[in-house]
Parts: C-alpha cells; structure tokens; sequence
C-alpha cells in the first residue's frame, strides 16, 4: 500500500510540474541552442544531479551518527526519491516521503526524523552565516570586493 501512496506522489509530483511548466512556457525568453548552450545546460544538469547524490550521502552519513546503520545505496535511494515531491505545493512532501520510504527500509522513525531536523538547523546554519557576511560586506568598503559569483553579493546594492 504505501509503494502505491509512493507512485501516486511521484505521479501528481510530475503532472503538477509539467502543469506549471506548460502555463508559464510562453513567459520564458526563447533561447538559441547551440553547441556552446547545449553544453552549458548538460553540464548544469550533471551539477545539480551530483548535488543531489551528495545531499543524499550527508544524510546518509547524519543517520549513521544516529546510531542508524542503513546502507549507502538506500539513503541515497530513499533521498533521492523524496526529492521528486519538492514539486508538490507546501513544500513538506517530500519531507513525509523521505520519513515513509525509510519506514520501509526498516529505519527507526525517531533516528530519521532527528537527523532531518539536524540536516535543517545545518542548512538554516548556512543561510545564516551567508546573511551575516552579506551583511558585514554591505559597507561600501568592502561590497564592492567581493566577486561577481558570491551569493549575495547583488542584494548589497538594493
């Protein structure tokens, strides 16, 4: 039953997306493919898939400091399959999927669940200290320094 819930998820995940994709497609700006383009986008998508895998072993590893033994292969399994329900409007989808999945793969809810709530505090950890230095840097000695790629570094001159 909860491998069908799964699909489901998975299936109103991609529908809903595609909906989106389909109502806004008119307000993207055409772009011209070409081989420069082509190869850009290849090598975003392979980025952020890595991204993805990586994000799946720091939680592999947080369940492991829990005292939780999963193998590698499911964590990431089980991250990655979660990932799909961040399209889901409210944006705790894939949050109870992540937590129902390991509930198949036999992990402890408790031990799941905290190591979630510490992936959070760390990324909230994170956000904080890019707020911080966005701030230390908006003086105008400093703002103007800092380079091109940093995070905040366009929201210093709002």
């Amino acid at each position: 039953m909860l491998r069908i819930c799964s699909y489901i998820i998975v299936i109103f995940s991609g529908i809903f997306f595609l909906s989106i994709v389909a109502r806004n497609l008119s307000s993207i700006p055409p772009v011209t493919f070409n081989i420069l383009t082509s190869s850009f986008l290849a090598l975003i998508v392979v980025i952020y898939l890595i991204q993805i895998v990586l994000a799946g072993t720091v939680w592999h590893i947080l369940l492991r400091t829990t005292g939780e033994q999963p193998q590698y292969r499911d964590s990431v399994v089980i991250f990655v399959l979660a990932q799909f329900a961040r399209y889901i409007p409210g944006n705790i989808a894939h949050q109870v999927g992540r937590v129902a999945l390991a509930k198949t793969y036999g992990m402890g809810m408790s031990r799941v669940i905290y190591s979630m709530v510490v992936e959070a505090c760390w990324a909230i950890a994170a956000s904080a200290f890019l707020a911080a230095v966005s701030i230390l840097a908006s003086t105008h000695r400093l703002g103007p320094y800092l380079p091109e790629y940093f995070p905040t570094r366009n929201l210093i001159y709002v």
